[in-house]
């Protein structure tokens, strides 16, 4: 049996657990040889029975297939645990780029090995460089896509046809009107403010907005499938904040099981009801990966919207994201902010970026400006709408921070391709991560 140790491991997850099945679907992964036919067949008796296939299945079914029946057997005797599934699944993932690289190198008459000296990622990489050099060459003289004035009033009409249809709300009343209702799908969102101001509270009283049930009306306005990549706040860390938002309970509370303990019944039953819901609707989902780049992104996005139906993509924040280019940091943002924009157009998604604003500009005690969004003027380039969020004097009847619990913020579009710009006063409730609008 030639089958590669890791497609044996995974095989062997497969057996004891066929939920593993679905897993290599999402993380479309693919088998060799044998080890595809296996596969292949136990998602089959999966889809024929509704239940896991067993082992005496499988070898009834591939009676006749000698090296199957050895596979099955050494698999079923395989000693894997599930915590190794990302280091199998990335072990298939290598081999079978090196076998595909091989039979490219074949084709074209590439005797020597690649990889006797580079890794997989590398040699892919100057690989797919040369193919683009080569259809870029290919394209020349064929007809390009500039289009004429027939072209381009029929581009418009689509675009209005586009924009007629029900935008995403963002929660707050003025922003949805600067917008134009809110939010659209391929759009790229900028959200910039200086740190701890309160920009991840947004990011998360949005998302709550627009996954909530309440907010929309079944068979009519369905509520948001939102995806949070959060490199900055764990997994529960953004469930807590949505959590106080919508119950009132004190952030600080929902941090500390003995406080949680201590709480009223009616609100430990409110507390509850909120986990419930959240556990049931198939609205939001969160990825917590503090190693995420470019190109894991792209086909998390994708992924996500292929299976959950994402519609909105939020990201915390773009700073903390890598890319593996080796340029200064300003181009290596400028070309993040442009590939998102891509994958928003693609993908049909909102995608809506956190970003930290200079440091140096926090010190002048003035409104944020688009020139003080950090490291990187591509931001704003890229952007159809920047938003900056920064701290205001209260007004006439608002009460201090110190008093009222309440910090008074500004929001600011900034910049709007196709809206308005304009500000809208805030205030924003620390205890629970809440924001109102102010007149």
């Amino acid at each position: 049996m030639n089958a590669h140790p890791s497609e044996l491991a995974l095989v062997a997850l497969a057996l004891r657990d066929d939920t593993w099945l679905d897993r290599f679907e999402e993380d479309r992964i693919e088998f060799s040889g044998t080890v595809r036919r296996v596969v292949e067949t136990m998602h089959g008796l999966k889809a024929k029975h509704g239940c896991a296939p067993d082992v005496p299945a499988l070898r009834h079914v591939l009676k006749d297939n000698e090296a199957a029946l050895s596979l099955i057997e050494d698999a079923r005797c395989t000693d894997v645990q599930w915590a190794a599934y990302d280091m199998h699944r990335d072990a298939v993932r290598a081999e079978r780029i090196k076998l595909a690289v091989f039979e490219l190198t074949a084709r074209y008459g590439i005797l020597n090995d690649p990889f006797a000296v580079d890794d997989p990622e590398t040699v892919v990489e100057r690989l797919s460089a040369d193919i683009a050099r080569l259809a870029e060459s290919l394209a020349i003289g064929k007809r390009d896509t500039v289009q004429d004035g027939r072209g381009m009033v029929m581009a418009y009409l689509d675009e209005l046809e586009s924009r007629s249809k029900q935008p995403i709300s963002t929660g707050f009343q003025e922003v949805d009107n600067l917008t134009g209702g809110g939010f659209r799908p391929g759009q790229m969102i900028i959200i910039g403010a200086y740190t701890g101001v309160g920009k991840s509270a947004l990011l998360t009283a949005m998302a709550s907005w627009m996954t909530s049930q309440k907010n929309y009306t079944p068979g009519i306005k369905p509520a948001v499938p939102v995806l949070i990549i959060s490199i900055e706040m764990t997994a529960g860390e953004v469930e807590a904040r949505i959590l106080a938002r919508e119950t009132g309970i004190p952030m600080e509370t929902l941090m500390s099981m003995r406080k949680i303990e201590e709480m009223e019944s009616w609100r430990q039953k409110s507390l509850l009801a909120q986990q419930k819901e959240h556990s049931e609707k198939a609205t939001l989902f969160c990825d917590d990966s503090p190693d995420t780049n470019a190109g894991r992104l792209r086909s998390m996005i994708r992924r996500q919207v292929r299976i959950n139906h994402v519609r909105v993509v939020f990201i915390d924040y773009i700073q903390l994201l890598r890319t593996d280019r080796r340029e200064n940091r300003v181009q290596e943002l400028d070309d993040l902010s442009r590939e998102l924009k891509v994958i928003a157009k693609e993908l049909n998604v909102t995608i809506i970026c956190l970003a930290q604003l200079s440091r140096s500009a926090s010190k002048d005690d003035r409104k944020p400006r688009l020139s003080d969004l950090r490291e990187s003027g591509g931001l704003e380039a890229n952007a159809n709408i920047v938003i900056l969020l920064s701290r205001r004097s209260p007004e006439e009847g608002e009460g201090t921070y110190e008093d009222t619990g309440v910090m008074p913020l500004l929001l600011d579009v900034a910049k709007n391709r196709a809206g308005r710009i304009g500000e809208v006063k805030l205030g924003f409730n620390g205890e629970t991560m809440d924001y109102e609008e102010r007149a």
